[in-house]
């Protein structure tokens, strides 16, 4: 993705950068909205995008794990 973001809104650089995030704003709607992505078998992001029904409170929490798991479980359980 680094290389089609850099050819598309990089290079050349706008001249200003009310222009540069206009750039960068239409790279993410296309590439969110448009570009199929192999890794969601050829759908969009937007495709698969699901909103959570969870309501965020403005409270940053610390996160909590579900499950206790030691490193070397997750190490046995990647390959």
């Amino acid at each position: 993705m680094y290389l089609p973001l850099l050819q598309e809104v990089a290079s050349p650089p706008a001249s200003s950068m009310r222009e540069q995030l206009k750039r960068l704003r239409e790279f993410q709607r296309l590439y969110n909205e448009e570009l199929p992505h192999q890794a969601l078998d050829d759908a969009t992001p937007a495709d698969c995008y699901q909103a959570s029904a969870r309501r965020f409170d403005g409270i940053l929490r610390e996160p909590v794990a579900e499950v206790e798991l030691d490193a070397a479980s997750i190490l046995r359980r990647s390959c």
